[in-house]
Order: structure tokens, then C-alpha cells, then sequence
């Protein structure tokens, strides 16, 4: 998918799904579409390309059940959205920025008959990419 699109994807999110914003600057703005394009990249278009644009090679990754760097985030999107009677769907609710931290919550639906995960992601980000996921 190409840069263009993907921003117009995001911002389309932006706008329809996160109306209960706090008031945000340019820059906090920018990181938190810089993740949602992560969350589009990786477990909705497995364009593992732009995902190891998004994310440093360094990344650290505090989930114990994860390993660190840039492919464990790829092997989780495989293992979680690659069945094909299982689609996967995350809503933005609200998405915070903190200095380099950004912290989304999120309505992830799973296809497995359930009502879905509320999941909150913390995040760091510098300099433009992704470094670790607290």
C-alpha cells in the first residue's frame, strides 16, 4: 500500500473514531498516526516492509511472552490475524501522547465469537519509529 493511502486511512481513523481526544500538539499528533499506521501495516495489511519501517530494529518488547525486536511484533501478526475464518479488527478509542510514550486504547475484535479484547498499548516513540512496547 502506498504512503498516500495509508495516510489517508489514518486520518480517516483520526477523525472518525477518535473524537474524544485530548488537545494535542502537531508533534503528539504525528506519533499517534505513526501507530495506527503500525497497528494498519502489521495486523491488517502484513506490509512487514512498512512495519520495519515504523519500528526500530532495536526495539525492546517487555511482554514476556514476546521476544524482543522487530520480527517478534511480525511473528505475533502472523500467529494472531492469519486464519482466514478469524478476522481481525481493532477500533481506536482514544489515543494519549506523554513525551516519547504513546498510549492507545483500543477495541480489538478477534472473530472468535466473543465480544473482544479492550487492549491498551504503551509505546515509545523516537525519532520516528517505534522503540520499545512497555
Amino acid at each position: 500500500m502506498s504512503r498516500d493511502k495509508y495516510s489517508a486511512e489514518v486520518d480517516k481513523i483520526w477523525k472518525e473514531h477518535l473524537t474524544d481526544q485530548p488537545p494535542q500538539t502537531p508533534q503528539q499528533i504525528k506519533a499517534g498516526k505513526a501507530l495506527i499506521e503500525l497497528f494498519l501495516a502489521t495486523f491488517v495489511y502484513h506490509d512487514y516492509d512498512r512495519t520495519r519501517e515504523l519500528v526500530s530494529k532495536d526495539y525492546i518488547q517487555h511482554n514476556p511472552s514476546l521476544g524482543t525486536g522487530v520480527d517478534s511484533i511480525i511473528e505475533f501478526a502472523e500467529r494472531e490475524t492469519r486464519e482466514p475464518n478469524r478476522p481481525f479488527r481493532f477500533n481506536c478509542k482514544r489515543i494519549f501522547v506523554d513525551g516519547n510514550y504513546v498510549i492507545a486504547h483500543n477495541h480489538v475484535e478477534t472473530g472468535d465469537g466473543t465480544d473482544g479484547l479492550r487492549v491498551v498499548e504503551i509505546l515509545r516513540y523516537e525519532n520516528g519509529v517505534f522503540t520499545e512496547h512497555s
